[in-house]
């Protein structure tokens, strides 16, 4: 019984708060004082281009640049192929084919630890250490008993990073 009492008077209270505040925008404060006009802009005319001037005299050539590498000097080393088929998840097969023919700029990795010789390589989609071109493929060869009897040849890692497969249906 105290609870229903106690629960009415909450929700008169409740009622009475709400109900004495005026749902009205309140008026609209006193102007500002009018800020300083801006000056009117000058008319143009419409004019006419005149000719171009007399072609001026050949400027000096420039210097050659120092240690530079060259279309020749990235692709002298040979290519990778990437053949790529599967089908997607929505169950249409694709294929894509990308020649990677671009060696990078600074060496490739090569470690020996003791009787194990690594050899890392990559190949760029295209000139490499542009930063918007990063497309590679990648693959590391390990000799085991180099140049011994019983020489082993196998392959640590093979993958291709940020080589992106669009489809003709751009999917």
């Amino acid at each position: 019984m105290k609870s229903k009492i106690f629960f009415k008077c909450i929700l008169l209270v409740l009622c009475i708060s709400f109900t004495s505040c005026l749902v009205e925008d309140g008026e609209d404060g006193i102007n500002g004082i009018d800020g300083v006009d801006g000056k009117d802009g000058i008319n143009g005319t419409n004019v006419q281009d005149g000719q171009d001037g007399a072609e001026g005299p050949q400027g000096e050539s420039g210097e050659d640049g120092a240690d530079c590498v060259g279309f020749d000097e990235l692709t002298q080393y040979g290519y990778i192929n990437l053949e790529i088929e599967g089908i997607r998840s929505d169950n249409q097969a694709f294929q894509d084919s990308t020649s990677f023919k671009f060696t990078p700029i600074e060496l490739d990795g090569y470690s020996k630890v003791t009787t194990a010789y690594t050899f890392e390589m990559r190949r760029y989609l295209s000139a490499p250490d542009d930063v918007y071109q990063n497309s590679y493929i990648y693959l590391s060869l390990v000799l085991l008993n180099f140049q011994e009897e019983g020489m082993e040849i196998g392959f640590e890692t093979f993958g291709s990073s940020q080589n992106p497969v669009v489809g003709e249906d751009h999917k």
